[in-house]
């Protein structure tokens, strides 16, 4: 069974991905982000601890399979996206 991942800060979706796992809590994951977000660019490379701020959220109301919510909140920027021009 594959899971889509949703990466998350303050409700703006920053980075999806579908996998065969859901990354367990107080592991670290790094994203790419793919939106903007308050100062954070797309394209910023990020680290994070999963689940540890906030619970993971499971969503099995979709057809296609289980959505994993994952709160990106207290990341680490390890490399800025650019700013757009």
């Amino acid at each position: 069974m594959h899971v889509e991942l949703r990466f998350h800060l303050s409700g703006t979706l920053l980075f999806k991905t579908t996998s065969t796992f859901i990354p367990p809590v107080g592991s670290r994951a790094t994203i790419t982000t793919n939106a903007y977000k308050s100062g954070l660019f797309a394209g910023s490379i990020i680290e994070f601890e999963v689940g540890t701020l906030e619970p993971i959220e499971l969503d099995y109301t979709d057809d296609g399979g289980a959505v994993a919510h994952i709160s990106v909140n207290g990341y680490e920027v390890i490399k800025a996206g650019p700013e757009p021009t």
